[in-house]
């Protein structure tokens, strides 16, 4: 049996209105329903997981539409005036697009890597922006009591969730035989050198 909605639209429709509605409840998500699961006072960050997630499957404009609509998002949570994280998420869902079209065949192995760089890249702008440390011990402190444990949570979750999502939804990988096939027929304007 067929639902209803699979009828009339196709099952990429449906795919966009699941990945639009991740985007939007992992901003209520994240302070309501995530501190249940808070080891020690940390929680992971959900929108940027699903930032991460939504960037390496779409292209660079989507990723980065995507990034400044939850960036804009957190910043009205937040009730400042800046558009601090719109920015910040428009850059980091676009950076993650552009390494995840560089990295041919994803592999599950790769996410880790790239999850933690982004928590902590995502922490260090938060630092160089805002400036909420006045020495550099308190800095340190922050960062092996909060930033590192936030980090590997974030990532942790984050390759649970990718792994399920891999495991339900498989893609077909690309043979050896036919990326040799690739550089060989010409295609390739480098070297095979």
């Amino acid at each position: 049996m067929r639902w209803p909605w699979t009828m009339a639209v196709g099952a990429e429709s449906i795919r966009r209105v699941g990945w639009g509605t991740a985007v939007l409840l992992a901003l209520p998500a994240q302070s309501t329903i995530l501190p249940v699961v808070a080891i020690g006072g940390v929680v992971p960050d959900l929108p940027l997981i699903c930032l991460i997630l939504f960037a390496i499957s779409h292209g660079p404009v989507w990723s980065a539409t995507v990034g400044a609509l939850l960036g804009a998002g957190l910043d009205a949570f937040s009730g400042g005036s800046s558009v601090f994280y719109a920015v910040v998420d428009a850059g980091l869902g676009f950076g993650t697009s552009v390494l995840g079209r560089v990295t041919t065949n994803f592999q599950t192995t790769t996410l880790p890597a790239l999850i933690a760089s982004g928590s902590v890249l995502l922490a260090g702008v938060q630092v160089i922006w805002f400036r909420p440390f006045e020495h550099a011990d308190e800095m340190l402190g922050w960062m092996a009591g909060t930033l590192v444990p936030q980090a590997l949570y974030t990532t942790a979750v984050a390759w649970g969730l990718y792994t399920i999502w891999r495991w339900r939804f498989p893609t077909p990988r690309t043979p050896q035989k036919d990326q040799h096939d690739f550089f060989a027929s010409g295609r390739f304007p480098g070297s095979l050198r």
